[in-house]
C-alpha cells in the first residue's frame, strides 16, 4: 500500500500549540503503551512515532539522506511537524506499519524493498529516530521515513530490521541473537526505578490526525519523551541496496 496527500494547510491557534498535558494524562497514556512492545519467536513489535516522509532522489528537494535530515529539523524549527502513534512490526520477510488504536495496516514493505534502515542518536530533542529508505516495485525513486523511537530505541529496532533483512538475503540465523540482545536491553530498561525528582516530566508531541499519510505535514509541534543518549552519530548495518 502506498499513498501520499498534500500538505495541510491549517494553523493552529497559539492556545493549541502550547496545551501541556497534566501529569495523569501523560501516566494514563505510558499505561496504555505499556505493552506495546515484545519480542515473540520470529515476530517484534515496537511502538514509534512517525515524523514524516520525504522523497528521495535525482529530482526531487531531498537527494541524500543528510538533506532530508536538514529538512526535516527545518520543518521542526517551523513548528511543521507532527507525530503519529503507530506500531512497527518486524516479521521474517516483511516490516509493517500498524495503527495502534484501530491495529488496521497502514503500509507493508517486503524486506527486499527496503534499500537502508539506519538510526539517527542525536542531541536533537527527536534524539532516538529510525530513518528507513523504502522503494517499492511500482515506484522509481525511494521514499525516506523517519520515526522517532522514544520507549525502544532506535540503534534496537535498526538491529533487528538488518538482522532480517540479512538472514533473508543470505540464509543465515544471525535474527534469533539480535532479538535475544533486544529483550534483555528492553528488559533492562522496564526494569523499576526511583523516580528523579529533578527530572523534569517529559512533553507529548501533538498528534497527527487520525487517518495516517506518510507524505503528511502539519503546523506545531512539540516534544515526545527522549531516549537518552550521549553523543550524536548515525549508524547503519553496511547491508547493501537493493536495486
Amino acid at each position: 500500500m502506498s499513498y501520499r496527500s498534500q500538505e495541510q494547510g491549517a494553523t493552529l491557534q497559539y492556545g493549541e500549540r502550547l496545551l501541556k498535558p497534566s501529569g495523569r494524562s501523560i501516566y494514563e497514556q505510558r499505561k496504555k503503551y505499556s505493552n506495546t512492545n515484545f519480542i515473540m519467536e520470529d515476530r517484534s513489535q515496537y511502538h514509534v512515532n512517525h515524523l514524516a516522509t520525504f522523497p528521495l532522489g535525482p529530482g526531487e528537494e531531498t537527494q541524500t539522506v543528510d538533506e532530508s535530515i536538514k529538512k526535516l529539523k527545518t520543518m521542526d524549527s517551523k513548528g511543521r511537524i507532527w507525530t503519529q502513534d503507530m506500531l512497527l512490526q518486524v516479521h521474517p520477510l516483511a516490516v509493517s506499519l500498524v495503527d495502534i488504536e484501530s491495529k488496521e495496516e497502514l503500509e507493508n514493505y517486503p524486506l527486499s524493498a527496503i534499500e537502508s534502515c539506519e538510526s539517527l542518536l542525536d542531541n536533537w530533542r527527536y534524539n532516538s529516530i529510525l530513518i528507513l529508505i523504502c522503494k517499492e516495485a511500482h515506484q522509481l525513486k525511494p521514499d525516506i521515513h523517519f520515526f522517532q523511537c522514544s520507549e525502544v530505541g532506535a540503534d534496537l529496532i535498526r538491529s533487528d530490521i538488518n538482522s532480517a533483512i540479512t538472514d533473508m538475503r543470505s540464509g543465515k540465523a544471525e535474527r534469533p541473537n539480535a532479538l535475544r540482545l533486544n529483550q534483555e536491553r528492553m528488559n533492562e530498561r522496564n526494569s523499576p526505578s526511583p523516580p528523579s525528582p529533578l527530572t523534569p516530566s517529559p512533553k507529548m508531541a501533538p498528534k497527527a490526525p487520525i487517518t495516517y499519510s506518510p507524505m503528511i505535514r502539519s503546523q506545531g509541534s512539540s516534544p515526545v519523551p527522549p531516549y537518552p543518549t550521549t553523543a550524536p552519530y548515525l549508524t547503519g548495518d553496511p547491508e547493501p541496496h537493493v536495486r
